[in-house]
């Protein structure tokens, strides 16, 4: 609704307000809105219109603002989601080449027989569990197939169980990653490494150093990320340690 000229910015509107404001017999009501003075005598249902149809303009546009914000961070939610699924299927493939490769090395005591009572890697705190993992601002899931456990950057990384080293070089999605086989085609998978002290072939014994902790994104702090799987399937490897 468009305002009458005398209650609007520019024209006779300010000479018309001081002859208003100067007339003390006259009942008066001043509110100020976005900066701009109103004097409502004589207009005031117009007035409270014009205040109102400002009042939905401004909430619609932040609605879409908020709406524009919502769907740009589902898009990146929805983009986050196909990435992890996509680095899990290049692990996978990773691991099923190099077992067909190499075979699956012999082992002098069957890790399966130590299975509940394997040393953890690294001190840490866990900051991802293996598992689902729900996104309630989205009611997105994904799905963690291994553990990340946060720990100072270069802390030692250590080996869960005797094993040859399977793989031992930057992998996209985990980076420095060292892959162990323990036989009876169980592996044990650590990730964001730095240094990698062994290299392909290296035989390690229990808890053997392999390399340092790597940094996380942020770069003030560091995580490692470790999976156990057993047939090339992962597993809850906190079922493997004490």
């Amino acid at each position: 609704m468009r305002m009458p000229h005398s209650i609007i910015p520019g024209g006779n509107s300010f000479a018309h307000v001081s002859k208003l404001l100067g007339n003390p017999s006259m009942s008066k009501r001043v509110a100020l809105i976005t900066g701009v003075t109103l004097i409502t005598h004589g207009y005031g249902g117009v007035i409270t219109d014009w205040i109102g149809a400002m009042a939905v303009a401004i909430a619609r546009a932040d609605k879409e603002r908020v709406l524009v914000s919502l769907q740009n961070e589902g898009s990146r939610s929805e983009e986050k989601l196909a990435e992890l699924e996509e680095k899990a299927k290049r692990l996978e493939h990773l691991l099923d080449v190099l077992s067909r490769q190499n075979g699956t090395a012999a082992a002098a005591t069957d890790i399966r027989t130590v299975q509940g009572a394997l040393a953890w890697p690294v001190q840490g705190k866990i900051i991802e569990h293996f598992g689902k993992q729900r996104n309630a601002k989205f009611s997105t899931v994904t799905f963690s197939n291994g553990l990340k456990i946060a720990a100072a950057p270069g802390a030692e990384v250590r080996s869960v169980f005797a094993g040859t080293v399977l793989f031992s070089q930057w992998f996209k999605g985990y980076g420095n990653l060292v892959i162990l086989d323990h036989g009876n085609r169980v592996f044990s998978l650590y990730g964001n490494l730095k240094s990698p002290a062994v290299t392909l072939g290296d035989r390690v014994g229990a808890g053997q150093a392999l390399a340092g902790v790597g940094e996380s994104e942020d770069a003030h702090s560091g995580y490692l990320y470790f999976e156990i799987r057993q047939d090339n399937k992962p597993e809850d490897p906190q079922k493997w340690l004490r």
